[in-house]
């Protein structure tokens, strides 16, 4: 969405219309003292989108994402745990992907539709991680959690790395007007996913090769497990806990700001055209 909205927003007229404001409040209309080069700062790379949203709305849509995925951190983790995380991780994507198919329609619609349907995908992506692990409980043996946890972190950056460039393509070569085919193109990329099986433990996999390799998994995983219970008053307690917690929010909310507005900034002060401003980011 961060690289979508440049090309949905009509930059020139929010510019002009902003201008316009300013030289009212100012008197400097009634006087003819607008500088001739008012819009000069508005980047002319390319062309300007449909909608004529100002920096308020586009930073409610932006950020509204944030308010789903923030809601289900700990109950996605809960909820994976308890039906299994083959179950919540895929029933989340799937309602992702559908959301992210119907985005051009609730963007033309009204932005309000368009922040419900952000808030709607940030609930569903809050539960990917913590149905991730849930998975990995039961997959992974414990010498291998970390490395293996590690990989699947790493490749949600490695998602950013491909989506920004591509989208900057498909923003202006793609079809249904540019901006829309990013939506329909990465929600119709994630239903087909979906058709992967994930499966919910290694004590219900179905296989008929590698028996050797599944056993000593399921060793592994059967020495190590314990049934314990989570020591939640000595959490909230330990020092430690409270010194990840404030380590992440700080990095999480330096990288997911810079991810969000650096398009517009790129665009918007330093005048780079689309493809450029992705490349840059990616």
């Amino acid at each position: 969405m961060s690289v979508a909205i440049v090309c949905m927003v009509n930059s020139t007229a929010i510019q002009s219309k902003s201008t316009n404001s300013t030289a009212k409040s100012t008197g400097n209309a009634e006087c003819g003292l607008i500088p001739a080069d008012a819009n000069a700062t508005v980047s002319q790379a390319f062309e300007d989108g449909e909608f004529v949203w100002d920096k308020t709305i586009q930073g409610l849509i932006l950020g509204s994402f944030f308010w789903g995925y923030l809601v289900t951190q700990i109950p996605g983790g809960w909820i994976a745990t308890k039906f299994g995380g083959k179950k919540v991780y895929g029933l989340s994507m799937l309602v992702a992907c559908v959301a992210t198919f119907v985005t051009p329609i609730a963007a033309e619609t009204s932005y309000v539709f368009l922040m419900v349907l952000r808030i709607i995908l940030g609930i569903c992506s809050g539960t990917c991680f913590p149905a991730m692990h849930a998975l990995w409980g039961n997959w992974a043996p414990p010498l291998e959690r970390s490395k293996l946890t590690a990989f699947t972190y790493a490749g949600a950056q490695v998602g950013n790395v491909i989506t920004f460039p591509l989208a900057a393509m498909l923003c202006k070569y793609g079809f249904a007007g540019g901006w829309p085919s990013i939506f329909y193109i990465l929600g119709f990329e994630g239903s087909m996913v979906q058709h992967y099986e994930v499966f919910a433990g290694v004590r219900h996999y179905r296989y008929e090769n590698g028996v050797h390799d599944i056993t000593n998994i399921l060793s592994c995983i059967t020495m190590n497990s314990v049934d314990l219970k989570v020591p939640w008053c000595s959490i909230m307690k330990s020092l430690p806990v409270y010194a990840i917690i404030i380590s992440n929010m700080t990095s999480d909310w330096g990288a997911y700001t810079l991810l969000t507005n650096i398009p517009s900034y790129l665009k918007e002060v330093l005048q780079l055209d689309i493809t450029s401003v992705s490349i840059i980011q990616g």
